[in-house]
């Protein structure tokens, strides 16, 4: 189908690159500007997030900024002028901020709005301790390689502090923070997740149900356990702050107690959703 075909202000074929151009940029244009107020608006729940999420790990590739996410999304707005043929800038620009709704209507259910779980309480943990200790029992008493009296070591020796990974994070605010600790976290100016790459799974560190957490001397300290079976397991954080750089961290963690986790923010006037345009994205 020629551009122009669906009634143009032009007859088909004497639409132009120059056209073209000037259709795609501003295609291109309105789905940044609907991309920019969700992620502002938004944050976690965003489009922008959501679909970064899914493209990183679909094709398995964890340190890809926001700005290669919003530039194929740009693109995509720009190209999809020779399907819908906008009549006018104007309403390629409108065009564009309805193919990002179109995007999240095809999206997975499970990425859109997918929030983190709380950190785990000491039920959650107990609970996976004896389930992994009546599933090594099971399996030794299948295999009839011990006596009973083993098996009942193995029970009494597995306590349940030791199928989680006990932490102490110590997130130091240098020049403290701009509101109370209790109203950034729930307006979303302090946002933070904790996450198991062995598990792939991610918490939200500061709206927490299990975690004892404190703010002293401008430091924030959170004492939790999240679950793992792994002896090892590598553990990534990620904190926004207002006033202050967004912070990306890792952790190598061993099952039991573990030496304490320090965080030092560093102090930054640039807005948290333009930083974010620099940052990956994955959990």
């Amino acid at each position: 189908m020629a551009y122009g075909d669906k009634r143009g202000m032009k007859d088909p074929g004497e639409y132009g690159v120059g056209d073209y151009f000037l259709m795609g940029s501003s295609g291109a244009v309105g789905i940044l500007a609907a991309t920019l107020a969700d992620l502002n608006q938004r944050g976690e729940a965003s489009a922008l997030f959501q679909i970064s999420i899914f493209i990183t790990r679909l094709i398995g590739i964890e340190f890809m900024p926001f700005y290669v996410i919003l530039l194929a999304l740009m693109s995509l707005g720009a190209l999809s002028i020779f399907f819908f043929q906008p009549l006018s800038m104007r309403e390629a620009f409108l065009q564009g901020f309805g193919v990002l709704a179109g995007l999240m209507t095809i999206l997975p259910a499970n990425y859109v709005n997918a929030a983190p779980p709380e950190m785990p309480n000491a039920t959650v943990i107990e609970e996976q301790a004896q389930a992994k200790i009546n599933s090594d029992i099971g399996q030794i008493r299948d295999a009839e390689i011990v006596s009973q009296s083993t098996v009942q070591r193995v029970t009494y020796q597995q306590p349940s502090e030791m199928v989680g990974y006990n932490l102490v994070l110590r997130v130091e605010f240098p020049e403290g923070l701009r509101e109370d600790l209790s109203r950034m976290i729930a307006r979303g100016t302090l946002r933070g997740r904790l996450y198991n790459e062995a598990t792939d799974t991610s918490y939200d560190l500061f709206r927490n149900g299990g975690a004892d957490a404190s703010f002293n001397n401008d430091t924030l300290t959170i004492r939790t356990t999240i679950p793992g079976l792994t002896d090892e397991a590598k553990l990534w954080t990620r904190i926004e702050a207002s006033g202050y750089a967004i912070a990306l961290e890792s952790f190598d963690a061993r099952l039991g107690g573990n030496a304490a986790w320090n965080i030092s923010m560093t102090p930054s006037n640039t807005p948290i959703f333009i930083q974010r345009l620099t940052n990956p994205y994955w959990f």
